[in-house]
């Protein structure tokens, strides 16, 4: 009686033979599934067991009728939801009241047409279906938001963490923008305060007490804090020890410094005293580091960072201290760097360049099934420079338009000797810059360099940051997509770490997410860190998007990705980024990195 695996399974409870078998027959004709039933005990056992999509029911009937068919089957869960239709001869109102008040959906007299018989089940099925469909996304969309708050607040704390800043402040800065405009005057430069706190070996406290006294201490920090900061202001974990907190704007920094180092010195006494927590003596110590943005100036992202480096250098000073951060603090080493802008243009002109390659190891098999390039530059004089230096100097010259390309380029030209050289290569992942990737005719220029080179599109992973794509979100979704035409794989690069929206991963046409190493570090035992991974990969998985683990360095950090089936990793545990020979042997090699490795690379 089957007639499709697609088509919804009717049950028909009647215990006059003739009937049945013409109802029956009419339905199996509709290519419906049927099953038959000869009496109300026999049609709620199977109506139970096999759940169908919708029953057809004689009311009057010996032994158990339809009205206590209804009603079994309405107190059971799994199957108070079937569309139940009562068959009858009574068509009172007072028959059909009854039946409507136990649940029932539909009533169809004796003798009914077809017609009106068929159209009774299509019309009760297509609104079943909508209900369920409602209900399946009502489920989606809670399970979504569930996702959602677990990744965007610390799991111990509470607290909005580094991937809700971005939302946050967004909905902050439209909040105070009207008092800011009633309040501005021409001469005013508004400020918005943002404290950056760091608490002091923390690591002690695990080591000598277990994570779990650790986690009961943050708690205590947190209650300890929001006494301290004020109401109006946004309090945020960052990562586990560190905490930002952002004050609504203020006038020009020349009035606010006092007020600013006064709110650090309070906040500093509130911690003088030792806390008890499980009858144990905790001191808290914390460094302190402090930055104003303009409010017409908004680049979060810039000054959070140097309200971090604030708090290094109070870290450096020895003591429980903290540091405000001047802009003109920047000079000395403008200067310096201003030396490198022509060294870094010869470099590119005399190839002083040149790539080193990290594997991406497979999760599953521990095989390479790919490889990011990474640019490095040797300078005559100097040596090696590092790229956390001459990349930011070549992104304020324009010449990071120039290495973007040169990278790119020779990223094809080494996948063309290893195709030549009858080597099977993986994917390569070339970094993005924003310069770059903003140019009118990037699609065309890539596709032209793949095509000089003989490399299909597919073996080239272009990655790009989150604040590359949150400057011009509109811009960014259609060059992504013409990259993403042209056979180019997408990956989202330091996922996190740019405090974008994560609405963010289902407006742009990704395929690849990598996870940040500030998330993946001693994530086998922070329980902020592996709660955030988790959620990741959680939220990937629905999105279909493949994850990558950066700055894996031991193995507990590669059990615990293994256990949430994160795809691909890379980091030290297996190999630093090495020259093109070295990966060249690897390749060669076809190890894999779980077993015993017979090329030990020299870190770059």
């Amino acid at each position: 009686m089957v007639a499709s695996s697609l088509s919804p399974t009717i049950l028909v409870i009647e215990d006059e033979d003739s009937i049945r078998e013409l109802i029956v027959t009419l339905l199996i004709a509709e290519d419906y599934q049927v099953l038959e039933a000869e009496n109300g005990q026999i049609g709620v056992g199977i109506a139970i067991e096999n759940r169908p999509d919708l029953i057809i029911c004689d009311i009057m009937m010996p032994g158990m009728d339809g009205y206590g068919v209804l009603e079994v089957l309405q107190a059971d869960p799994e199957t108070e939801t079937i569309p139940f239709i009562f068959l009858t001869a009574k068509g009172t109102k007072e028959n059909i009241r009854q039946g409507m008040n136990l649940g029932a959906d539909d009533y169809l007299t004796k003798p009914f047409t077809t017609y009106e018989l068929l159209d009774a089940i299509k019309t009760r099925l297509r609104k079943h279906r909508s209900w369920q469909g409602y209900f399946q996304q009502k489920k989606q969309a809670g399970d979504r938001q569930q996702i959602n708050y677990a990744v965007t607040h610390d799991p111990i704390t509470q607290l909005p963490n580094q991937l809700a800043l971005r939302d946050d402040l967004n909905r902050l800065l439209k909040q105070w923008e009207p008092f800011v405009q009633q309040q501005l005057q021409p001469h005013e430069s508004w400020q918005i305060p943002i404290f950056y706190l760091s608490v002091d070996r923390f690591e002690k406290i695990n080591e000598l007490f277990g994570y779990q006294f650790g986690n009961a201490v943050l708690k205590h920090i947190v209650r300890q804090l929001v006494t301290v900061v004020a109401e109006e202001a946004y309090l945020a974990c960052l990562n586990y020890t560190d905490f930002v907190v952002i004050y609504p704007p203020n006038c020009a920094v020349d009035e606010t410094e006092i007020e600013l180092n006064q709110m650090a010195e309070d906040l500093l006494e509130a911690f003088r005293s030792p806390m008890i927590i499980n009858g144990q003596k905790i001191l808290i110590t914390w460094h302190i580091g402090i930055i104003t943005m303009p409010y017409r100036e908004y680049n979060f992202d810039k000054y959070l960072n140097q309200a971090k480096e604030a708090m290094e250098t109070a870290r450096q000073r020895g003591s429980t201290n903290y540091y405000f951060h001047f802009q003109e603090a920047q000079i000395n080493a403008t200067h310096q760097n201003l030396l490198l802008d022509a060294d870094l243009y010869d470099a590119i002109q005399e190839n002083q360049l040149t790539l080193y390659y990290q594997p991406k190891i497979s999760v599953a098999t521990g095989k390479i099934v790919g490889a990011e390039a990474l640019i490095r530059w040797f300078h005559p004089t100097l040596g090696m420079v590092s790229p956390a230096k001459f990349i930011p100097l070549a992104e304020k010259n324009g010449l990071i338009t120039s290495i973007g390309e040169w990278v790119f380029r020779a990223a094809c030209h080494q996948a063309q000797q290893w195709m030549q050289g009858g080597i099977t290569y993986p994917k390569i992942a070339v970094n993005l810059s924003g310069r770059q990737f903003y140019q009118a005719q990037l699609v065309e220029n890539l596709v032209e360099i793949t095509q000089q080179y003989g490399i299909n599109p597919a073996q080239i992973e272009l990655e790009v940051t989150e604040s590359i794509l949150i400057s011009d979100v509109e811009l960014a979704i259609a060059h992504l997509q013409a990259l993403k035409n042209s056979g180019f794989p997408i990956a989202i690069d330091d996922f996190g770490t740019g405090y974008s929206s994560l609405s963010y991963l289902q407006n742009f046409p990704f395929d690849i997410l990598k996870i940040d190493r500030c998330f993946v570090r001693n994530v086998a035992h922070n329980i902020t860190n592996s709660t955030i991974v988790k959620h990741i990969i959680m939220m990937a998985k629905q999105l279909e998007l493949t994850t990558v683990a950066e700055g894996v360095e031991t193995m507990a950090e590669l059990e615990f990705l293994k256990t949430q089936h994160c795809d691909e990793i890379q980091g030290f545990l297996f190999s630093p980024p090495v020259p093109a020979e070295k990966f060249t042997a690897m390749l060669q090699a076809d190890q894999n990195f779980y077993e015993p490795c017979p090329i030990s690379p020299n870190p770059a």
